[in-house]
């Protein structure tokens, strides 16, 4: 039964982001110079996703859920990172914003992945928070 709330709560929290969110950074379409940076940043960058989700998509059952939530926290804790450089560097407001939306949501969701990680047996000693060990 609590895995079953603690499954709920991470899909609530991810809702509320996916709802909040647009409310936060505003609802303006990116400038075709913007995408064009994105292209280039992923496509340079490509590698760290990619190899994450080959090494994910070649594992299956347990193997797999346990990637699974490792990657989830690891990306988590990644978001906190990324928004505590905001801090002192940006300009713009939805930046602050969305970086304190972070900070403050995204150790509810590391913790009940970390809740589900050990309530599937896995020893949360071998919890990887770090995306580049991925």
């Amino acid at each position: 039964m609590k895995t079953i709330i603690v499954g709920i709560t991470c899909l609530v929290l991810g809702l509320a982001v996916g709802l909040i969110a647009p409310n936060l950074i505003g609802n303006k379409k990116p400038s075709e110079e913007t995408v064009e940076q994105e292209k280039t940043a992923n496509s340079e960058d490509s590698s760290y996703s990619s190899k994450n989700l080959a090494r994910l998509r070649d594992k299956k059952g347990s193997q797999f859920d346990k990637e699974y939530l490792n990657l989830l926290i690891a990306n988590s804790q990644y978001s906190i990172d990324i928004a505590n450089l905001a801090e002192g560097r940006t300009e713009r407001e939805e930046v602050k914003k969305w970086s304190k939306f972070l900070i403050e949501t995204e150790p509810n969701s590391i913790n009940a992945l970390k809740t589900l990680y050990g309530q599937w047996g896995y020893r949360t000693e071998d919890i990887n928070s770090n995306p580049d060990k991925h």
